[in-house]
């Protein structure tokens, strides 16, 4: 299954908030991995991505790309750390893709059988 910024017809508030502050594209994609016996969820944008730096602490709880007073986006910096820790807890994997300018690309793998 997939869902992009071109192909959305929901209402803007049932968007997750971070696709619908993007200024890019986006999109969601589900699929099965068999073999793996796991679902795999990819979110991506042509935001303005992720430098190397900034990946390092990004799942870090109260953490945010930009640390300016007067940023551009909202938030307090709990989402991808809470997010992190609840695939851990199911035992998956999230991974993060991204250059700067050019957008970011985050896959959530979970096992159909969790804990």
């Amino acid at each position: 299954m997939a869902i992009s910024s071109s192909n959305w017809s929901m209402p803007s508030s049932t968007m997750p908030s971070n696709l619908r502050r993007n200024r890019g594209n986006w999109g969601v994609r589900v699929v099965e991995l068999p073999a793996a016996d796991a679902i795999q969820m990819t979110v991506w944008d042509t935001g303005i991505g992720i430098s190397e730096e900034q990946k390092a602490c990004l799942f870090q709880p109260f953490t945010q790309v930009d640390q300016r007073l007067a940023r551009a986006y909202e938030g307090i910096g709990l989402g991808l750390a809470l997010a992190k820790r609840i695939v851990d807890l199911l035992g998956g994997s999230i991974e993060l893709k991204s250059e700067v300018g050019k957008g970011s690309r985050f896959t959530v793998t979970l096992p159909q059988n969790m804990p």
